[in-house]
């Protein structure tokens, strides 16, 4: 998606921010987010440089879609997500599709064997505090919790106020922090 490559040239941290509204936008809401308005005002909403993206139509962010495309046909690439970890002797390992945190200690560890374990829980409001917006699913997995287990932590945090939900277009919950 080369509008995302210009904003990753801009700001990668916003970038992602963006990335992730459009996915929203699509996959919660059922938007179509190939019209430049939408695209325009989820760039705008993330904290983009709008006038930035009209002017950057240079061949940089093409160059870089393109390469990126090469890329993944060289390496084979056929499912989303991909994840490809490389060490300093060019030692590869390839992850596909859902992957557990579990998952991707192992993977780290094979290259990387000093890498210490870490644990990957964080608390709950902080989850919420960096990913203003998520499924229950995602939820769950951020937190390795079951389903239920996520559902009672995240209606708990609805009945303080921290969040609200908002009804997908499949019938499932999307949670939203409520700004201060």
């Amino acid at each position: 998606f080369p509008v995302t490559i210009r904003f990753q040239i801009q700001d990668t941290d916003k970038a992602v921010i963006f990335l992730r509204r459009l996915t929203e936008q699509l996959f919660l809401k059922g938007v179509n987010i190939t019209q430049e308005g939408i695209i325009l005002k989820e760039a705008y909403e993330s904290g983009l440089d709008i006038a930035r993206l009209k002017r950057d139509l240079s061949n940089r962010a093409q160059e870089l879609f393109e390469a990126d495309l090469s890329l993944a046909e060289q390496l084979s690439i056929s499912s989303l997500p991909t994840f490809i970890f490389t060490d300093r002797y060019d030692r590869s390992i390839l992850l596909t599709g859902f992957q557990t945190f579990d998952s991707f200690h192992r993977a780290l560890s094979q290259l990387i064997p000093e890498l210490n374990p870490v644990n990957g829980k964080q608390c709950p409001e902080e989850i919420i505090e960096k990913f203003f917006s998520l499924t229950t699913k995602e939820f769950a997995f951020m937190l390795d919790l079951d389903e239920a287990s996520a559902m009672e932590e995240l209606n708990s945090m609805e009945m303080k106020g921290l969040i609200r939900r908002e009804m997908m277009i499949n019938q499932e919950f999307s949670w939203r922090k409520i700004p201060n």
